[in-house]
């Protein structure tokens, strides 16, 4: 896969795809797991609406609990698929939805003041529900209410259970889309560094008349462009008639740009780069520029976190050197 990310372009279409495929593995879990945490906070409000009214209409003052039969009527195998028991502070159900007067699920731990979840089997179905703690009149209490999961009207974990397979399947179409969306608009981004990078092909030593164009590049690459026409343009205005000029780019990011000029002063290098300021010139090249020019280069220089510097050439002349960072891999 290494010539798929020679190029901008294909590091983002491949980048996207990476994102895609973990991004479609991991949200239909992260949305499960969201509505999974929903449905039991749903369930055990919902629960916990029983158990008040329950606790409301529960009378423990004689021998034996009393519950008005109108309530009772509303539990069982054959009415709302909602149990219910009381149990007290030993374990002993003393009244009870089941057949037997049995409790719903085994006392929880002494220690325990807050509603404790079971899920368990029992002889009318597999029953998910909680056990909710309670004082009446100076005695300590377990009101348990479960929900039978095999009742018609439950359906709750049914969707549950169907949701992770749907939603993943939703969610790996519409990343795909979001795919084609992004090839859209990353290819129509980066049309104009496209283009340039074919007319860059066709400049060739028999063809210096072809010019990158400037007018329709992001604004994050049209600096870079101007800096390198700045200081070609510098050397020109001060190389002797009838020399060359020489631009030189490597692999670390590196331009420079030869000139066989006078060079420039130890001295003066520092202030070359400072806005208006000139060095002393030919008469042939008095008058010519605002001293502008330079200093655009390094404030381009500096707001790439590049440097520029000028260094003597070997044999005669100066060494314009605009280094810039390289792209991480």
């Amino acid at each position: 896969m290494r010539w798929a990310f020679r190029s901008t372009f294909s590091q983002i279409i491949w980048l996207q795809m990476l994102a895609i495929v973990a991004t479609s593995l991991i949200m239909p879990v992260a949305i499960f797991l969201f509505l999974s945490r929903t449905m039991t906070s749903y369930q055990l409000k919902v629960l916990h609406q029983h158990e008040q009214g329950l606790l409301g209409a529960l009378n423990l003052s004689g021998s034996a609990p009393i519950l008005p039969q109108r309530l009772r009527n509303r539990y069982g195998a054959d009415n709302s698929g909602f149990d219910f028991a009381v149990v007290d502070a030993v374990g002993q159900s003393l009244i009870s939805s089941q057949p037997g007067r049995v409790a719903l699920a085994p006392l929880p731990a002494p220690g325990d003041k807050g509603p404790r979840i079971f899920k368990l089997r029992l002889k009318e179905g597999v029953y998910s529900g909680a056990s909710f703690p309670e004082t009446v009149a100076g005695r300590r209490i377990w009101i348990q209410i479960g929900e039978n999961l095999e009742y018609p009207d439950v359906v709750l974990d049914d969707v549950l259970a169907r949701f992770l397979p749907q939603v993943g399947w939703l969610s790996v179409v519409l990343l795909l889309v979001l795919l084609a969306v992004d090839v859209i608009i990353v290819r129509r981004a980066l049309a104009p560094v496209l283009r340039a990078s074919k007319l860059a092909e066709a400049i060739t030593p028999s063809r210096i008349d072809v010019r990158l164009p400037v007018i329709g590049m992001p604004q994050e690459i049209a600096p870079l462009f101007q800096a390198v026409r700045n200081l070609v343009e510098n050397a020109i205005a001060h190389a002797p008639s009838g020399s060359a000029v020489h631009i030189e780019l490597d692999a670390e990011g590196v331009v420079r740009v030869l000139d066989r000029g006078p060079g420039v002063p130890a001295d003066q290098r520092e202030l070359l780069f400072r806005r208006f300021w000139r060095r002393r010139r030919t008469s042939s090249q008095a008058g010519a520029g605002a001293g502008l020019g330079l200093s655009i280069v390094s404030r381009i220089a500096e707001r790439h976190q590049g440097t520029v510097s000028v260094e003597d050439r070997p044999g005669g002349g100066a060494a314009f050197v605009l280094r810039l960072p390289l792209a991480s891999a």
